[in-house]
């Protein structure tokens, strides 16, 4: 069967970072967001023609899905809703939910330092909005397509450390 890896975290917390070396190390398909909204709009931080932008990137990841691919998924997906609806979309994936946990500090400097800046202001707003993952998102017996884990990485002064997992991480997949 294959997985799908889905980042999860505030933006500027490197989450693409962790998920381009995770990709490149494992040979999983690589899937961004901002990649699809730079193809779309020329600019990764304008988020014009959402519905396309979102129906396309979700025909790429149902492509993976079909082909047997494992797929890693670069989103900030900041609510349990968000993923939730990876989860409903996306059934017949083996589910991994990967959180990158930073503090805000870093995350607004490592948004000073990128090329798709986003506003101090909306990097604040998307912070009150991000719902940290829990255990409970996690479930073992049901019938319904759940995470068979949640790994949280801490990025430390953008050292990323592996600190917990909730369920049971792949053990093939390198980090």
């Amino acid at each position: 069967m294959a997985r799908m890896f889905l980042m999860c975290g505030h933006p500027g917390s490197g989450k693409s970072t962790y998920a381009r070396e995770l990709a490149r190390k494992n040979g999983f398909r690589y899937l961004s967001i901002d990649d699809m909204y730079a193809a779309f709009n020329g600019d990764p931080t304008s988020h014009d023609n959402k519905f396309d932008v979102w129906m396309t990137f979700f025909r790429q990841i149902h492509a993976a899905e079909v082909a047997g691919q494992d797929v890693v998924v670069d989103t900030n997906a900041p609510t349990r809703a968000d993923r939730f609806e990876f989860l409903n979309w996306f059934s017949s994936f083996e589910h991994y939910l990967i959180w990158i946990d930073s503090d805000e500090k870093l995350c607004l400097e490592n948004n000073r330092h990128r090329s798709r800046v986003i506003p101090e202001e909306q990097m604040k707003n998307l912070f009150k909005m991000f719902e940290a993952p829990h255990f409970n998102e996690v479930y073992f017996n049901s019938t319904r397509s759940t995470w068979v884990s949640i790994m949280r990485v801490v990025n430390y002064n953008n050292s990323f450390i592996e600190v917990d997992i909730d369920g049971v991480f792949p053990e093939d997949v390198k980090l």
